[in-house]
């Protein structure tokens, strides 16, 4: 009697072990799905482009760009887009997908060429990749945005040869430094920068600022900041190697909040690349400016 009780005791004891690890380890697996990454999207169909582009528009939302979803975590999510949409939040500005909005929570400028991270306090869910080799040309690119703050638009072209285009970036005032400038009747002048870019026969319109141009694979291959016309156009992407070192040193740039104080001019931003605006031109003074961010 008393062997059986023991056995018995031992069997109910190992019962409640095997139990209890088991209990344990449901609970590692709950956790662990909670705590996974986001998806990483490598897309190949227009629902799944649409899930990695998002808007990006000012506090009133009259004016935006798109961008696209870079990171996501349980806490907060990393836009790319371009720097001169990053200017149209720094006064405070939202991040809009699926119809939701969420708060711009911080800004990071690349000071190279017109690329910026946007932060937000929230998981967007979504994981993209960045392409590590070469772009080849005349391969098929897709573009993915809200041209003209519309519900998302996937265009298809190619990728073409590279240009370097002139843009204007700025405002400033004239004074006695810079008598040799020539100014405005307002007292300003523009300042033009030049820009490496890679040509897409994909069509944009103003409002596809950030959108994301995807090669073959889903791996993101560009990003739009302008455009050869003041509509609908062929787009200039930044091309591919300053993403990667962008994204690559990140950690060299700092996040800055976004407050309502200290702000700089609001920017504007539709597109204007022709030859004949460049610094100095008197056929560019009666013109809008249609590119401008502030200058670094």
């Amino acid at each position: 009697m008393i062997n059986f009780l023991k056995n018995t005791l031992n069997k109910i004891n190992n019962e409640v072990y095997i139990g209890f690890i088991g209990l344990v380890l449901l609970m590692c697996l709950t956790i662990s799905s909670v705590m996974s990454p986001s998806t990483t999207s490598h897309p190949s169909t227009t629902s799944e482009f649409f899930d990695t582009s998002v808007m990006i528009v000012d506090s009133r939302g009259r004016s935006g760009g798109s961008g696209v979803i870079l990171n996501s975590s349980l806490s907060e999510s990393e836009v790319l887009t371009n720097k001169h949409v990053c200017s149209l939040a720094v006064r405070g500005g939202y991040v809009i997908k699926n119809n939701k909005k969420y708060l711009v929570a911080a800004i990071k400028k690349y000071p190279i060429h017109d690329l910026c991270l946007v932060k937000v306090r929230a998981d967007l869910g979504i994981k993209t990749n960045i392409l590590r080799s070469p772009v080849k040309r005349h391969s098929k690119a897709y573009i993915s945005g809200h041209p003209a703050l519309l519900p998302h638009v996937l265009t298809t072209g190619h990728f073409s040869g590279r240009v370097v285009i002139k843009l204007v970036v700025g405002i400033r005032e004239c004074s006695l430094d810079n008598t040799s400038r020539e100014c405005s009747r307002f007292g300003t002048f523009r300042i033009v920068q030049p820009f490496e870019s890679q040509v897409v026969s994909g069509t944009i319109l103003p409002g596809s600022s950030g959108s994301a141009v995807f090669n073959e694979d889903g791996l993101i291959s560009g990003l739009v900041f302008a455009g050869n016309g003041r509509g609908l156009g062929y787009a200039y992407i930044v091309p591919q190697e300053y993403l990667i070192d962008f994204i690559d040193n990140r950690n060299k740039y700092k996040y800055v909040n976004v407050t309502r104080t200290n702000y700089s001019r609001l920017s504007r931003s539709i597109f204007n690349t022709k030859e004949k605006c460049i610094e100095g031109s008197d056929l560019c003074k009666d013109t809008t400016d249609d590119y401008i961010w502030r200058s670094q």
